[in-house]
């Protein structure tokens, strides 16, 4: 591998990871991080004698496991699996690649064989990856505009406290119960304000399964829900 493509993949690299870092808006994050992701696959996956259908295959599935593993590890470290901390892992598996493969020699032999039904396949396939990345770019950055979260704060013997938030004013809402439990103000509704959390304790039996349900007053919809084991009395 020459020097300028040694620093070319070098500089996309990092420029992936610090993207990932400080959590740039994903029409401008994921092109470098797709591109980082497949070249570094196909790097790690490249040795001579190997047609095309084979490297293909090799390189969507060594990224596949290198993804689950690493989300494997990740989650047993704090904080856990997040943009900072995939863009870290993924910036460490990519030099790591880079450096195993940096005596690689890069051909481009390959622009002068004439097209045949294979190529137009890999073409085909290539468009459809494009644009399904482009779509779902568009629908997370969407979604994450306003995302309405809901979670346990804790647990605590005769009682299950819930959290809820929003990036922007929403509600009313309110909260329903399965198996249901004495009622009390925590099931009265309540709107949200930008960025605010709101905590509802809700009475529990000892060692029972709950499913609260997060409830859009106007439509009637269940729009989030958590499951929760509540602790024995003491």
């Amino acid at each position: 591998m020459n020097r300028l493509e040694f620093a070319a993949r070098l500089i996309l690299i990092y420029i992936a990871g610090i993207l990932g870092a400080v959590g740039a808006k994903g029409d401008l994050a994921a092109p470098f991080a797709i591109l980082s992701i497949f070249l570094t696959a196909e790097l790690a996956s490249r040795r001579a004698g190997r047609d095309g259908v084979d490297r293909v295959a090799r390189m969507a599935g060594s990224a596949i496991v290198a993804m689950v593993l690493g989300g494997f590890v990740l989650n047993f470290f704090d904080p856990g699996l997040t943009r900072q901390t995939w863009s870290a892992l993924w910036v460490v598996l990519s030099l790591a690649v880079l450096w195993w493969k940096r005596r690689e020699v890069t051909s481009f032999a390959w622009l002068h064989k004439k097209a045949s039904m294979q190529t137009a396949w890999f073409s085909g396939a290539a468009v459809i990856v494009v644009l399904a990345s482009v779509l779902a770019v568009h629908g997370a950055n969407k979604d994450l505009q306003n995302p309405l979260q809901m979670w346990v704060q804790g647990t605590s013997p005769g009682s299950v406290t819930v959290a809820v938030s929003s990036g922007s004013a929403a509600g009313p809402f309110r909260l329903e119960v399965d198996p249901e439990v004495t009622r009390t103000d925590a099931f009265d509704e309540f709107s949200l304000s930008p960025r605010n959390a709101i905590e509802r304790s809700i009475p529990a039996a000892s060692s029972t399964r709950y499913k609260i349900y997060l409830v859009d007053v106007k439509t009637g919809q269940r729009v989030r829900d958590v499951i929760v084991d509540s602790p024995p009395f003491s």
